[in-house]
């Protein structure tokens, strides 16, 4: 497999949040990080920024000092975009 994270294709290769996971210590990549940032970049593609900035501030008004996780970031974006 060839593309933009070419550690997808080994015995490493997981989604931003995997459903499991053997060592904690995996998660500390470039490749983790990257993968956010693509995320985050998506995002605003999509929503235009209006769009993204909505969702970023419902986001941090909601998780702000929470630990929150990806869905919860997700959910964010959709319910602010459900009225753009």
């Amino acid at each position: 497999m060839r593309g933009k994270f070419p550690e997808d294709s080994g015995p490493l290769a997981h989604p931003v949040r995997p459903q499991s996971f053997l060592k904690i210590d995996n998660f500390y990549t470039a490749t983790v990080y990257e993968k956010g940032a693509e995320v985050i970049r998506v995002l605003k593609a999509l929503l235009g920024a209006d769009g993204f900035n909505k969702g970023i501030q419902l986001y941090f008004d909601r998780c702000d000092g929470s630990a929150a996780t990806v869905e919860d970031f997700i959910k964010c974006f959709e319910e602010s975009s459900a009225a753009i």
